[in-house]
C-alpha cells in the first residue's frame, strides 16, 4: 500500500509538471507575438466597455429593481381584475369631471386585433385621459372626443374607449403583460397597490360638484342629446327662437347707442365693439337654429322610412294570417270529408304529380 501511494504521488507530481510546462509554453507563444498576457487586447477592452455600458444602463433605468424591489410580490389574476376598469364604467362616466382621477393607474382590457378568427386582447395601464383627435361614438351611441393614453410595458398609445372590453382578464393576458414588463425592465404593480387603486376609484366617485362643473356637464349632455336625437326638438326650437329674438333686440340697442355716441370717439368705439359682439352672438344662435331644423328633417326622414317598413311588415303579417286561416279551414274541411290526399296536398315537402315532357331524344 505504501508503494501504491508513492506511485500516485509521483503521477500527480508528473501531471502538475506537465501542466506547468504547457502553461509556460503558452506564455512563450504570447510573448513571441509581442503581447503581454497581463495586458488587455483592444477587442477585450471594447468588450469590457460594452459590458460596463450595459450594466450602467441597467443600473440607471431599473434602479428600483437593484434596490431590492424584486422581493415585492407579483400581482395575481384576482388582484389585476380588482383594479380593472370595464367599458361600461367609462361610458357612464365620460361627462364626469373626476373621470381621470377615478381611472388613472387602473388597468383595462384592450382589443388589439384578431388571430385565426379569435379576438386578441392586451392588459394595459391607464396613464391619462386625453382628448382624441376626432369625435366618435361609443357603444351607447353617445358622441365623445375622449381617449385613453394606455401603457403596455414602455409603449404608450392613445386609444378610443370603444376598444375597451367589459370582460375580465385571463391568465394568458396576465402572463403576457408580466413578460413585457420584465423585458422592458418596468416595475410591476403590487397586490396592495391593486387594492388601493380600487379604493381610489370608489373615493373619486364621491366628488362634490361645483356650479361651473354642473354647467359644463349640462352643456355636454345637451350637445350629446342633439347629436343622438334624444333632445325634444319642439322645446329646443322654442328656446332658441327666444334667444334669437333677444339677440336681435340687443343688436338694435347697440346700434342706437352707437348712433348716439356720434362725435365721442371713445364711446363710439365701445358701442361698436359691443354691437359686433351682439351680432356675433346672433349669428351663432342662428346657425344653431339651422342645425336644429336640419336635425328635425333628418328625424322625419328616419320616421318616414320606419313607417314605410312598418306598413310593409303589417301587410305581410296580415297576408300570412289570412293564408294560415284559409289553409287551416281547407285542411279541416278535407279531414271532415275524409279526403285521403288532403295531407299530401297541404304538405309542402310532398312529391307532386306532374306530366314530364321530353325535350330531345338521344341514341
Amino acid at each position: 500500500e505504501d508503494e501504491d501511494e508513492d506511485e500516485d504521488e509521483d503521477d500527480e507530481a508528473y501531471d502538475d509538471e506537465d501542466g506547468a510546462r504547457a502553461a509556460a509554453a503558452r506564455e512563450e507563444e504570447d510573448f513571441s507575438d509581442g503581447q503581454d498576457p497581463m495586458e488587455e487586447s483592444d477587442d477585450d477592452m471594447r468588450g469590457r466597455d460594452r459590458a460596463d455600458d450595459r450594466y450602467d444602463e441597467f443600473d440607471s433605468d431599473a434602479g428600483e429593481s437593484l434596490d431590492g424591489d424584486d422581493d415585492s410580490p407579483e400581482p395575481e389574476l384576482e388582484d389585476m381584475n380588482r383594479c380593472r376598469i370595464p367599458r361600461r364604467f367609462l361610458e357612464s362616466k365620460m361627462e364626469e369631471p373626476y373621470l381621470e382621477e377615478a381611472v388613472k393607474g387602473s388597468f383595462v382590457k384592450l382589443l388589439v386585433g384578431q388571430h385565426e378568427g379569435a379576438p386578441v386582447y392586451r392588459m394595459c395601464k391607464i396613464a391619462a385621459v386625453q382628448e382624441y383627435h376626432k369625435t366618435y361614438r361609443v357603444m351607447t351611441n353617445i358622441p365623445t372626443n375622449l381617449g385613453l393614453l394606455l401603457k403596455f410595458g414602455k409603449s404608450e398609445k392613445l386609444e378610443k374607449i370603444d376598444k375597451i372590453s367589459n370582460h375580465r382578464f385571463t391568465v394568458d393576458e396576465l402572463n403576457r403583460w408580466k413578460r413585457q414588463m420584465q423585458d422592458d425592465r418596468e416595475r410591476m404593480i403590487t397586490p396592495k397597490e391593486c387594492a388601493d387603486r380600487l379604493q381610489a376609484t370608489k373615493k373619486a366617485q364621491q366628488h362634490k360638484y361645483t356650479p361651473a362643473e354642473i354647467a359644463e356637464m349640462v352643456k355636454k349632455r345637451q350637445f350629446a342629446a342633439t347629436q343622438t336625437g334624444r333632445r325634444n326638438i319642439a322645446s329646443a326650437k322654442f328656446k332658441i327662437k327666444n334667444e334669437i329674438q333677444a339677440a336681435r333686440d340687443e343688436v338694435e340697442d347697440a346700434r342706437d347707442k352707437e348712433e348716439q355716441a356720434d362725435g365721442d370717439y371713445e364711446k363710439q368705439e365701445d358701442a361698436r365693439e359691443h354691437r359686433e359682439k351682439c351680432e356675433k352672438f346672433l349669428r351663432m344662435k342662428e346657425r344653431e337654429f339651422e342645425k336644429i331644423l336640419e336635425h328635425e328633417q333628418d328625424r322625419k326622414k328616419v320616421v318616414k322610412k320606419k313607417d314605410k317598413f312598418k306598413a310593409i311588415n303589417d301587410r305581410n303579417n296580415l297576408r300570412n294570417i289570412a293564408n294560415d286561416t284559409v289553409t287551416g279551414a281547407q285542411n279541416q274541411k278535407a279531414e271532415l270529408e275524409g279526403d285521403p290526399s288532403a295531407d299530401q296536398t297541404l304538405n309542402p315537402y310532398a312529391r307532386l304529380k306532374s306530366d314530364s315532357a321530353a325535350l330531345w331524344k338521344t341514341g
